[in-house]
């Protein structure tokens, strides 16, 4: 099983502890189980003055609960330990506050260990491989608690190239290095297969070229502070794993940066910065989604000499691309719904890329996905696939009147898109209606919304209505609402719903009742029926149909007022060729 890349306050370890059989010592042994205090085990008594003897190994009993998912925890506080060799196994953690841990002979470290203030000394680190200069496993984190002093994390001959162990990394006095001299364990990193934490102002430096692989996991301030990591790279970087920025972080590239893998933004003040060529060979690029969340648009920047984007790339969430843009056969999907996606310089959409816009309401940006191309010399070179849709409700709001400048350029428009040109319609994506698409000077623009009519059997294969429920005198959601009603009506024909309720409106000495009914319908007759009793019923008034929005329509009559006129109203939906 992965570990999670979380640090050590966080993470939950599984099982044992487990190191050779000399002498069991422990100063504080935490057995957490399901309960939410767990409880403590001391048992120091073994140990003289309650820690080991420079001479002892230290051992740990296998501990079990029946049923139970047990994490074992050792705690040592405020002590200086010295052993002679240390051995702790997977799901395990160690926990060493403001002292010092000092292994005069091997360490065997597969379990989680922490130092929060002071030092640990590992001496020989069995994971870690000298020759290959490979740190083979184990979990690891290294926390200053904010003190100026160092907490220091060392082992003899630690010069780590291939990184598979896990590091959680806090802060600007953080250290992880060589026990013999003193020198940075991470000054050669050249390739990250597992998890590094960056958090609380630590800096990590490579010199030359990094490649983080399709397992490894770089996250940047994973418990945001105002002390702001940075990882910085002399080289390329070849990214097939995962980058996670959470915010106040600063990523500097010295080389290009390439590669298949994801880059996530979340939260402000994120910096990339790339100073060659951005190659995202497929994954997925997503600048975060501030739009909508309070905290600004266009937050985020990314960096780069040229952005190109291929392979069935994704670029998606809010901010702004500094630098020339190529789609090649990649997708452009701003925001996290919606958002925009700024390009300070030339955009070029080529003859496989994708712009996947979605409109949920009439504001640029937090209504409706925008691509804004500034600056440059040519602008935007329009080309591949538009697809739109209309999400949530506001599919039952929007107006044909209603207009959206999905992109928009310093710059005239060159180009179109392959699949629609200037004034013809476009299909969103579901099928469910359609725009007019206009080239306008320096806008793309969709505009005159219309419903599709989708037929009765059409909608009855999209909800996935089950056969013996699906006629249309049927109710399969138990809501008093037969099928043929609740396609009529616009209304889900499964799971809980809350129908807008019939209408009824005083005019004078008449009265007008309405129920709203969907545009996107074909084939239904509507009638109206009246009543004095609830018992007779006969046949009302022709039905009106007034628009209400590009998808609704407001089904209408008028009857003269009680005690002249009928005191009761009902609309019914029937097959117009059942």
């Amino acid at each position: 099983m992965k570990p999670k890349s979380l640090p050590a306050r966080l993470l939950v370890p599984c099982v044992t502890l487990v190191c050779s059989q000399v002498a069991f010592s422990a100063t504080n042994l935490q057995i957490q189980d399901y309960e939410p205090t767990g409880y403590d085990w001391f048992n120091s008594a073994i140990w003289d003055n309650g820690v080991p003897g420079s001479g002892d190994d230290v051992t740990m009993p296998t501990q079990y609960v029946e049923g139970q998912n047990v994490d074992v925890r050792v705690q040592a506080s405020n002590e200086d330990i010295t052993i002679a060799s240390f051995d702790i196994d997977y799901g395990t953690t160690l926990d060493v506050y403001n002292g010092t841990f000092t292994v005069l002979g091997t360490t065997h470290a597969e379990g989680f260990i922490s130092i929060n203030g002071g030092t640990m000394s590992l001496g020989q680190n069995l994971l870690y491989n000298a020759a290959t200069k490979t740190l083979e496993g184990g979990q690891c984190l290294v926390q200053d608690q904010g003190s100026p002093n160092l907490t220091i994390l060392q082992w003899e001959g630690a010069d780590i190239v291939n990184n598979s162990g896990g590091f959680n990394l806090f802060g600007t006095n953080a250290r992880v290095r060589d026990q013999n001299t003193g020198l940075d364990a991470f000054r050669n990193l050249a390739v990250n297969n597992h998890f590094l934490v960056l958090d609380d102002g630590y800096v990590m430096n490579i010199p030359g070229n990094f490649e983080n692989t399709e397992n490894g996991e770089i996250t940047m301030n994973l418990n945001v502070s105002s002390r702001t990591p940075e990882f910085n790279i002399a080289g390329n970087f070849q990214n097939d794993g995962l980058v996670e920025l959470r915010g106040n972080t600063v990523f500097n590239v010295s080389g290009g940066l390439s590669g298949i893998g994801r880059i996530v933004v979340t939260g402000t003040q994120n910096q990339v910065s790339v100073v060659g060529v951005y190659t995202q060979n497929g994954g997925e690029v997503n600048l975060g989604n501030d739009a909508g969340g309070g905290s600004g648009i266009d937050s985020f920047t990314l960096k780069a000499q040229a952005h190109i984007y291929n392979g069935g790339a994704t670029l998606k969430g809010t901010g702004t691309l500094e630098g020339n843009v190529t789609i090649t056969s990649g997708t452009v999907a701003p925001g996290a719904s919606p958002g925009q996606v700024t390009v300070n310089g030339d955009l070029t959409l080529e003859s496989e890329s994708i712009l996947d816009m979605e409109i949920s309401g009439t504001t640029p940006v937090t209504g409706f996905d925008r691509v804004q191309q500034v600056n440059g010399t040519s602008g935007v070179a329009i080309g591949g696939e538009l697809q739109v849709n209309v999400t949530g409700a506001f599919y039952e709001t929007i107006q044909a009147t209603d207009s959206f400048a999905i992109v928009t350029s310093d710059h005239p428009l060159n180009g179109a898109f392959s699949n629609v040109l200037s004034g013809d319609r476009l299909p969103t994506k579901d099928g469910r209606g359609s725009f007019v698409v206009t080239y306008i000077g320096q806008q793309v623009v969709l505009s005159d919304f219309e419903v599709i009519p989708e037929s009765f059997s059409s909608w009855l294969s999209r909800y996935q209505i089950p056969t013996g429920e699906d006629d249309a005198l049927d109710d399969p959601n138990g809501d008093g609402i037969t099928n043929l009603e609740a396609y009529a009506r616009g209304i889900s024909p499964v799971g809980p719903t809350s129908p807008k309720p019939a209408v009824a409106t005083v005019l004078g000495a008449n009265l007008n009742a309405s129920v709203s009914a969907s545009r996107g319908v074909e084939g239904i007759v509507v009638k109206s029926q009246v009543s004095t009793d609830l018992i007779h019923w006969t046949e009302g008034p022709a039905v009106t149909d007034t628009n209400e929005s590009a998808t609704r329509s407001a089904l209408a009559i008028t009857v003269p007022k009680s005690p002249s006129g009928p005191k009761f109203v009902r609309f019914s939906f029937e097959e117009e060729n059942p």
